[in-house]
């Protein structure tokens, strides 16, 4: 994070420059983000604009990019929050993308009603608890509902689009010992 000197709409910009279309097409195409304050971040003659941001990759966690007005220079300090609450917002854990659910269990299970009871919330911290409260049962109704898939277990394909896979597996085998255009394009 700092001061890119790179102008560019994506992080709130009202114009482009070279350097700035260079940098979002690199992040564009490596799969970064930027987190940038919606506020500008430099005022000066005939300039108001955000030079100053972060860039990320692989960033799980919700946060907000925020200038400051601490220093006496042109440029606002930004300072990035994380949430890091392990309640909220947490990725799904791996165990579970194999499983089996039965989605009817599930629905009479988030459906009881205490589930969408909330008390009214006056604070943002009322409001992170309700939240992660609600996103506690939700996760729960699902492993309820659940279960580890078999290795024997299959899902199923249709019989169009297995014969697909079978066709294209056939042809596809000749061109990893031939590596010709023709066997490519089969």
């Amino acid at each position: 994070m700092g001061d890119f000197s790179a102008k560019h709409n994506s992080w709130g910009c009202d114009v482009n420059n070279f350097r700035g279309t260079n940098l979002n097409n690199y992040i564009e195409r490596s799969g970064y983000r930027v987190l940038a304050p919606s506020t500008p971040t430099r005022y000066g003659y005939n300039s108001t604009t955000t030079l100053d941001f972060a860039i990320t990759l692989n960033v799980d966690w919700a946060c907000t990019a925020t200038p400051r007005s601490h220093l006496s220079s042109d440029h606002k300090p930004v300072t990035i929050d994380f949430i890091t609450n392990p309640h909220f917002f947490s990725l799904p854990n791996k165990r579970y993308t194999n499983m089996k659910t039965n989605w009817e269990n599930f629905t009479q299970n988030i459906t009881v009603t205490d589930n969408f009871a909330l008390s009214d919330a006056n604070t943002p911290e009322n409001i992170d608890e309700q939240i992660a409260a609600f996103t506690d049962r939700l996760h729960h109704a699902y492993i309820n509902a659940s279960k580890p898939l078999k290795q024997n277990d299959t899902f199923y394909i249709s019989r169009d689009l297995n014969q697909l896979f079978k066709e294209r597996n056939r042809v596809r085998k000749p061109w990893h010992y031939t590596r010709s255009a023709a066997d490519k394009t089969l």
